[in-house]
């Protein structure tokens, strides 16, 4: 529901990490979000707890968007506040 329901991605993350920390099930998840706008062909990366993903593009370069745009997995901290990268 808060990936449903909000604009920002980093922001969804975050309510949806309170909504999990408040259940105080001691668990966690780890999850690299990415939303692909078609449009302009660019990544917004919200980093939970992963490595940076890995992208090959056509002409063989590789890159890591968002490496330093990493988050605690969800479920560990309340209130936690989450960035977002753009990759292209």
């Amino acid at each position: 529901y808060c990936l449903a329901t909000e604009r920002h991605p980093a922001t969804a993350v975050s309510r949806l990490n309170d909504r999990i920390t408040a259940l105080d099930i001691e668990r966690f998840v780890t999850m690299v979000f990415l939303v692909l706008d078609p449009t302009t062909h660019e990544v917004t990366i919200v980093n939970c707890g992963h490595m940076a993903p890995i992208w090959k593009r056509a002409n063989g370069e590789i890159a890591e968007p968002g490496e330093d745009a990493a988050g605690l997995p969800v479920g560990i901290v309340s209130g936690f506040e989450y960035e977002q990268a753009i990759g292209s």
